[in-house]
């Protein structure tokens, strides 16, 4: 449904002369998955995973995964600057 979803809106936006980019950013739980207490950890393949997997090789939805960079971003966290608000 949403690869459908997805390209049903790219191709609606070049339609009208411009692009379509799907970005999915994810939560502080799947950024810090370590701190979510073991029984509200995924068991099994996320959705997040299961739809970038889906949408792996296809070249009518552009789509952006902020996990990677944000993971990269957080290895420079301090006590006083974390990538997502520790509190929010």
């Amino acid at each position: 449904t949403w690869q459908r979803a997805l390209a049903a809106r790219r191709a609606w936006m070049a339609a009208r002369g411009g692009e379509y980019l799907f970005v999915l950013v994810p939560d502080k739980s799947t950024l810090y998955a370590e701190r979510v207490p073991p029984q509200f950890r995924p068991v099994r393949e996320t959705r997040r995973e299961q739809l970038f997997a889906a949408l792996a090789g296809r070249d009518d939805v552009l789509a952006l995964d902020l996990l990677e960079p944000l993971r990269a971003e957080r290895g420079h966290d301090t006590a006083d600057d974390t990538t997502y608000n520790v509190y929010g």
